[in-house]
């Protein structure tokens, strides 16, 4: 969903939803694509999120290394955030967050950077946050690359890895 530009309900783009947050499509203040997400807070910290429920391949970066970045353009400066939150098998949650300072009224890159996510995932949430309440930080997606041949190896391996641990602690929890 590059650039948010699939929206069947106009401002919630598709495999998204909502956390103490509203939003609404943006069409003006764009950086590729159609269509960005302007993102209001009803709460502190609300945010739009992606969750294994709307995506399930979300639990694929379990175990691995993450480079994760958007551009905002904030009505408050430093306002906008990337977090990262998941939970593993052993009820054991991992939380991430971005650190790039964004300007306020301009578009900014912000991101995460090469992050180990724990293993063994049965939750996690991208998540796009505004932090201050009532103010407002428009997302557009930075312009993805296709998975390489080696990160795709990679990934298998990985996902391997995790069924393989999975059966094991499943195996002796039922006995």
């Amino acid at each position: 969903n590059a650039h948010f530009d699939d929206q069947a309900t106009s401002g919630t783009p598709d495999k998204w939803a909502y956390t103490n947050a509203s939003g609404a499509a943006e069409t003006t203040a764009i950086r590729g694509g159609t269509k960005s997400i302007k993102v209001t807070a009803s709460a502190a910290d609300g945010y739009m999120k992606l969750t294994p429920a709307n995506y399930p391949r979300l639990l694929d970066i379990s175990g691995q290394t993450v480079t994760m970045s958007v551009w905002v353009n904030s009505e408050m400066v430093n306002d906008a955030f990337i977090t990262i939150y998941t939970t593993d098998m052993d009820g054991a949650t991992q939380t991430i967050d971005s650190t790039t300072t964004c300007k306020a009224g301009t578009w900014n890159l912000i991101k995460i950077s090469q992050q180990l996510i724990n293993y063994d995932l049965v939750d996690c949430e991208i998540r796009f946050r505004v932090h201050t309440i009532n103010k407002y930080v428009i997302f557009d997606e930075k312009d993805k690359k296709k998975m390489s041949p080696e990160d795709f190896a990679k990934s298998q391996e990985v996902m391997k890895h995790q069924m393989q641990r999975r059966e094991e602690k499943l195996a002796k929890k039922s006995k």
